[in-house]
Parts: structure tokens; sequence; C-alpha cells
């Protein structure tokens, strides 16, 4: 028969375990619930334009606003189906550490809700102004092979966390080498089994580490919105035909 002492050491330490799941368990619900509100926030301000700019920029917000998933820096490049290339459309990211510090202590101290993000791209006239895009617009990255990161990953629908070193550099498409020098995650950007894109983040000012956690929230993320981005898409093509006269190219009287 087992002592009494060593009988409570055992229901001691099946309690601290049971503690200890229940902690888990309820950060794990936390987390999720914060993402689904995020979800929520997306889809709601994603309804008010189908223009497939502001739809990506509510994307990237969402990745990388402090009411979001943080990342510091992130991009979208979408699949061009007729010349079979990635193109870069849009970059979020903070111009230096210094202004990344202003931006964070400033949404720190006025405790800025997703919203506001929002707000100020509207009140910018629909502007992105920041040195990253003016990078990743001009990027055009050939799909017809799987010689890099980007192209590999968007082929194969996958996510895949990029970590800086010689080997995994020589991976990077070389548009990409002098801009994501540090640990990265790619994400495509999947509807119904098909790929629309990628989005590419990470912590470049900070160096803050890249979680298991923040992989997957930037996967759903991904594809959730992939819905609305391809609709926005859909819309454009519409309207385009619509005011464009078949034979010649030009505008019509719709126009």
């Amino acid at each position: 028969m087992k002592p009494q002492s060593g009988r409570s050491a055992d229901l001691r330490k099946k309690t601290s375990l049971l503690e200890e799941e229940v902690r888990r368990l309820r950060e794990e619900l936390k987390y999720k619930e914060s993402n689904i509100a995020l979800l929520n926030q997306l889809l709601a301000n994603m309804r008010i334009s189908l223009k497939t700019k502001d739809v990506i920029f509510v994307l990237l917000t969402g990745v990388t606003a402090d009411p979001g998933l943080g990342f510091n820096r992130a991009a979208i490049f979408l699949h061009n189906p007729e010349s079979r290339r990635l193109d870069g459309k849009m970059a979020i990211s903070p111009n230096s550490v210094k202004h990344m510090r202003e931006i964070y202590e400033d949404a720190a101290r006025r405790k800025y809700d997703f919203s506001y993000y929002i707000g100020q791209y509207y009140s910018q006239n629909l502007s992105v102004s920041n040195l990253l895009n003016k990078k990743i617009c001009d990027i055009r990255i050939p799909v017809n092979h799987k010689s890099n990161v980007l192209t590999r990953e968007f082929m194969q629908k996958k996510s895949i966390f990029v970590r800086s070193s010689a080997k995994q550099t020589a991976d990077v498409p070389s548009e990409l080498r002098s801009i994501f020098t540090k640990p990265f995650v790619v994400a495509p950007v999947t509807i119904d089994g098909a790929c629309s894109g990628v989005i590419v983040a990470d912590n470049f000012f900070t160096e803050s580490d890249i979680t298991p956690k923040k992989i997957q929230s930037l996967e759903d993320i991904a594809s959730f919105s992939s819905t609305m981005i391809e609709s926005a898409l859909r819309f454009e093509k519409a309207e385009a035909q619509s005011s464009t006269d078949e034979l010649t190219k030009l505008h019509n009287y719709r126009y």
C-alpha cells in the first residue's frame, strides 16, 4: 500500500498538470477569439468597397496593425494569368525604426482600434505611400518554374517560414534578396483549391520571433480574404469590359 505522503504528492502533481492544461486551453481560446474578432473586422471593412486596392489594404492592415497580427511589414503578390507572373501589388511598412516607434507609441497612447487605420487610408485619398510599397509594386516574378520560394509556395499552395542563411537566401527571388533580409513568412492566398497569390510578412525592424501561432493566423487571414480579393478582381474586370469596345479596345459611351 502506498504511503499517505506518496498519494498526496501524486494528487498534487495531477492537480498541477490539470491546472496547467486549463491555463493552456484558456490561452488558446483567448487567441482564437481574438482571431475571430480580427476576421470579423476584416470582413466588415472589405465590404465597404469592391475595389481590389481597397480590399488588399484592409488585408495587409490586418497583418501589420497592432490590433491585428502585428507584423512589422507585409506585401502581397497576385497572380497574373495572362503573363504568368506574380505581380507586386502593395506593401505596408514603416520607413525606418524611428518611424515604426512613432507609430507604435502613438497607437499605444491613443489606443487606436482597427477602424482608425482604415480611416487613415480613406482620409489620405486611398494613398499608400511608403518606401517598401514603391519597390514591391515594380516587381514581376515569372511562375513557369519552381526555382524560388515565392513561386514554389504559390504553386504548391503551402506556407513556409524562411530563416536567413546563405543557402536559403539563394532560394529567394533576386528581386527580393535586398528587401527581405530577415526571417519572413510566405503564405498563399487560396480559394477553392486555387491560388491567387502570396503574402510575404516579416518583423524587419523589431526582429521579434515569428511563432507557429502567428504563421497559422497569417494563413487563416490569407485564406479568409481570398474570396473578397477574387470578387473585387472579377468586378473590376467586368467593369472594364462593359466600358470598352471589344474591337477597338477604346472606351465606349458607358465609360
